[in-house]
């Protein structure tokens, strides 16, 4: 499948981007003695050379010119990180080219809901566009331009790819009805007499099988844990193909002689039998993998931890589904992938893992779980946060889905206060309160305990003024987690007394401590050196120095060092 790049130098200016991704389309015959002492390799496919004061990108195997940048100033030196291209020019101005594959792009700006930049770089690279819906199992996203564009006129210039997707909508439901038809061959040799030899040879009883499987059905009745060993011996002689077969076979030898219905049975023996022999679902026929589908829907759907349009409820996390391993193979293989989450909505943290972009975010607050949802937004930036404290309010005072807005049980809902320690951590003590300010009349009174503003002024003083860095960040969190109730006061204490020397020193508010320490507590790992803790000791035994208040939670009256 070809895969179509574009080359854009990064700019402020969006208009800047347009321009620069048209140089793509422009090809350029390269001389025949192009050559140049250093050349390195991007994206797998190109080649990246330059000279005093040019960059070239160039294709190896066809002697073309893809992308070239002419610079005022010499070049001084380009490295790369992934797919970027920085160059580091003589007066110390750095110029970051990227490249993009196009469908990336187009999938990125949409769902930063950049909807005149998405529909500006789909009219030009229109022609790869249509090309790539032929392909692309995403791009047909695009259609909710149609709708998201005011401009008129905009939108009829974007009427050849809506065509394009219907088409193709369409061009798959015709493929699946005929996947499902039976076509019939006529047989050029019926007229043809054939001559079989006679042979002697002892009949299988067709139906033995299936009575061995019927012994397993009658007990399964009264007793549903007990297997019986000829059974289970029988079925590991399947493959898992045949082993479907044989079910099949034995639902309607049910049928017709004891005229009950053994679906749900054959189903749940057919995924038990398959997750006991860790069988790959990949592995199976298109029938059988429905069926295995189905089995592992109907063996969940009595718990029902999901809403109705198939979103999760908060306490999904807690309950596992059944046969947990042949659930999750079967969501990797699954045609229609909200209706395994909406049966096992447990398994949304790893449908998860592979997109967190667009309205999926939206899933990340209301699946409950503390630590999947810190994982995946920690390097959130600002303006997502902001979306994702909406679509919590809505959640939390609303009690309904962020997805279709019915009633959904709210039990396991992380609390207010745990989820603005979380955006504390990621975005600073600072950026979190003006964020929450813009929605205070939402938020209800004692939502936010102390904890909270023990960890934004304790974050503040210690990361902001000494090591702004994630690192330090976690170890903070690290350390006010461990606290428990009664270490928690005396921090509350200390903290007061922060606020109070800092603000009767002087009117100004500044506050300074009359002795400094260098160096990191030998027990939290923050630094001596901060507004809060401001007691150190030494060891006993060594030069290692630790917070006072660190040694008093720890017990460590000896004031032995538990470095040395």
């Amino acid at each position: 499948m070809e895969t179509s790049f574009v080359f854009a130098q990064y700019s402020t200016n969006i208009n800047n981007v347009i321009k620069q991704t048209f140089v793509t389309t422009q090809r350029i015959k390269i001389c025949e003695h192009f050559n140049f002492k250093k050349i390195y390799s991007i994206c797998d496919n190109f080649i990246v050379t330059y000279d005093t004061n040019k960059l070239y990108i160039f294709e190896p195997t066809s002697n073309e010119l893809l992308f070239h940048m002419e610079f005022s100033n010499t070049i001084q030196d380009i490295a790369f990180v992934k797919n970027n291209i920085y160059v580091w020019k003589n007066d110390l101005e750095i110029v970051h080219i990227a490249v993009v594959e196009l469908e990336s792009l187009i999938l990125a700006t949409l769902y930063n809901k950049q909807y005149h930049l998405c529909m500006d770089i789909c009219l030009e690279f229109i022609s790869k566009v249509l090309q790539l819906l032929e392909t692309s199992k995403q791009l047909h996203l695009i259609s909710v331009l149609n709708n998201k564009l005011s401009n008129q006129k905009a939108a009829t210039k974007m009427q050849p790819i809506f065509d394009k997707i219907k088409e193709m909508n369409q061009k798959e439901s015709t493929h699946t009805l005929l996947k499902r038809n039976i076509v019939l061959v006529e047989n050029l040799h019926m007229n043809k007499e054939i001559e079989i030899p006679s042979i002697k040879f002892e009949q299988e009883d067709p139906e033995k099988d299936l009575q061995i499987i019927l012994k397993q059905y009658k007990l399964n009745k009264t007793h549903r844990t007990i297997d019986i060993p000829e059974v289970q011996h029988l079925l590991d002689t399947f493959t898992g193909d045949e082993m479907f077969l044989k079910f099949k076979a034995f639902q309607e030898y049910v049928t017709t002689n004891l005229n009950e219905d053994a679906t749900e049975w054959c189903r749940l023996q057919y995924l038990k039998n398959i997750s006991i022999r860790d069988i790959s679902a990949t592995t199976l026929s298109s029938e059988a993998k429905d069926y295995l589908t189905e089995a592992v829907i109907k063996e969940n759907e009595p718990y029902r931890f999901s809403c109705e349009c198939g979103y999760p409820t908060p306490k999904c996390y807690k309950y596992p589904p059944t046969y947990f391993n042949t659930a999750l193979d079967v969501l990797h293989i699954a045609k229609d992938e909200l209706k395994i989450l909406r049966a096992v909505p447990y398994l949304w943290q790893y449908a998860l893992k592979f997109n967190v972009q667009g309205p999926r975010l939206a899933v990340l607050i209301q699946y409950g779980e503390l630590e999947f949802f810190k994982d995946y937004t920690l390097l959130l930036p600002y303006d997502q946060w902001h979306d994702i404290v909406g679509y919590y309010i809505k959640i939390r005072n609303k009690g309904v889905c962020v997805n279709c807005d019915n009633k959904i049980d709210l039990e396991d809902l992380i609390s207010w206060t745990d989820l603005a320690k979380i955006i504390v951590e990621s975005i600073g003590a600072r950026n979190t309160i003006r964020l929450l300010k813009n929605y205070s009349l939402f938020i209800p009174k004692g939502s936010l305990d102390p904890n909270f503003y023990q960890t934004c002024i304790f974050a503040n003083s210690v990361v902001n003024e000494y090591r702004p860095c994630r690192e330090k960040s976690g170890l903070i969190f690290q350390f006010l987690n461990n606290l428990d109730s009664s270490n928690q006061d005396k921090l509350q204490d200390k903290i007061a007394k922060y606020f109070t020397h800092k603000h009767v020193a002087s009117k100004k508010g500044y506050y300074m401590k009359s002795s400094r320490e260098s160096g990191e507590c030998g027990m939290c790992k923050l630094p001596l050196d901060n507004d809060i803790l401001l007691d150190c000791l030494p060891s006993t035994n060594c030069k290692h120095k630790f917070h006072k208040f660190c040694l008093e939670q720890s017990d460590n009256t000896s004031r032995n060092c538990n470095l040395c």
